[in-house]
């Protein structure tokens, strides 16, 4: 896959990402991936929280990933924080990893994380995103250390040789899903008043908060508009991530087989 930006996207570029991929969400994910699927082919972010699939778990999801999504990106470890009296931890419901954690914690949990990558996946991931966009402690040099070529924050993309601004549209932004309308409303700000790369976030709880259609609505516009879908790494210019010769489960089975062992998860 080149790294020339015209080469593999003829328009504007916009990034597909689907956030908290783990097994507990295994149906919410195949759901996305499936109305995805026709929109956008596997030109697909998947953001990973490793820990669910450590000691063998998941494999089926992992299999289901890796022949769907061009793309993985490192999100965290856990997911998971500890620093339970700051505010954007309490709105985020507790899922800002980073913060508070030392350095060289951080690095130690990524670390770990690439390591379940590379046995559930098969491939270490280049591209790193930081759960609930709170980086912490976390600095450039270190996602570099962890072998992330790229580092996604809530305003630009990042790498040793380039910077790249964008306009995320993320619909969950914490406890209260009305904060979903306002996480819209940001990145059509970003995306028109500062020509940024569009970002499109989507979550598992997404579904459960109906909020998934107005994703799909914004991908359908920029479609529409002559926007073209890639990924994070081939929009920085990164060495191309994993492509899996496993042949993966269906959406179809993954939804069934998560509907018997969630069934409250529909």
């Amino acid at each position: 896959m080149s790294a020339n930006l015209i080469d593999w996207a003829p328009g504007r570029p916009f990034v597909v990402s689907i956030h908290d991929v783990a097994p507990s969400s295994s149906g919410q994910v195949a759901h996305i991936v499936e109305a995805l699927l026709p929109r956008v082919g596997t030109a697909m972010s998947a953001a990973i929280i490793p820990a669910g699939f450590s000691r063998g778990r998941g494999t089926q999801l992992a299999a289901f990933v890796r022949g769907n999504c061009r793309e993985i990106a490192l999100h965290g470890y856990s997911h998971q924080g500890n620093c339970h009296c700051h505010p954007l931890a309490w709105l985020a419901g507790n899922s800002t990893e980073f913060i508070g954690l030392p350095p060289v914690e951080i690095l130690a949990r990524l670390q770990r994380g690439q390591g379940i990558l590379r046995e559930a996946f098969g491939a270490a991931a280049s591209v790193l995103l930081p759960p609930a966009w709170c980086p912490g402690a976390l600095t450039p040099a270190m996602a570099q250390r962890a072998g992330c070529y790229v580092l996604v924050g809530l305003t630009r993309l990042s790498t040793p040789t380039t910077k790249r601004p964008l306009a995320v549209y993320s619909w969950d932004c914490g406890r209260f899903a009305a904060l979903g309308y306002a996480g819209e409303l940001l990145g059509r700000l970003r995306c028109h008043l500062r020509a940024a790369i569009p970002c499109i976030v989507l979550h598992p709880c997404d579904i459960r908060r109906k909020l998934l259609g107005r994703g799909l609505a914004v991908i359908d516009w920029l479609l529409h508009n002559g926007f073209a879908p890639a990924t994070f790494a081939e929009i920085a210019g990164a060495p191309p991530d994993l492509l899996s010769k496993t042949k993966p489960a269906t959406a179809h089975e993954i939804v069934e087989r998560d509907l018997r062992h969630h069934p409250g998860a529909q």
